[in-house]
C-alpha cells in the first residue's frame, strides 16, 4: 500500500506514468471483476472502463487515502458508470419499444 501511496501522490502532482501504473494495476481487475458482470457488451464495457479512468484522473485530488487501496475508490467510480450506462440503455430500450407499438 505504500507503493500505491506514492503513485496517488505523484498522480495529484500530473505525473503520467504514475497513471500508467495505476492502469497497470487496476484497469483489467475493473473491467472483469467490476464492469463486465454489469455491462457484458464488449464496446459499452470498454466505454465504461474508458469514463471511469477518466473520471479518476479529473477527480484525484478528491481521494482521500483512509488506508484503504485506491482500487475501492475507482470501483465505486466504475460501479456508479455502469449503473448510469445500465439505466440509460434501459430508458433506450422501453423508448424503442413504445416507438413501435405506436401505430402513429
Amino acid at each position: 500500500i505504500e507503493e500505491e501511496r506514492a503513485v496517488v501522490f505523484r498522480l495529484k502532482g500530473g505525473d503520467v506514468q504514475a497513471f500508467e501504473r495505476l492502469y497497470d494495476w487496476y484497469a483489467d481487475l475493473l473491467f472483469r471483476q467490476v464492469i463486465w458482470p454489469r455491462v457484458p457488451v464488449r464496446e459499452l464495457a470498454e466505454d465504461c472502463l474508458r469514463d471511469t479512468l477518466h473520471t479518476t484522473l479529473e477527480k484525484i485530488e478528491q481521494f482521500k487515502n483512509h488506508d484503504r487501496s485506491i482500487f475501492f475508490w475507482m470501483r465505486r467510480i466504475a460501479v456508479n458508470k455502469a449503473n448510469d450506462l445500465y439505466r440509460t440503455h434501459q430508458k433506450d430500450a422501453a423508448l424503442s419499444e413504445r416507438l413501435k407499438q405506436d401505430p402513429t
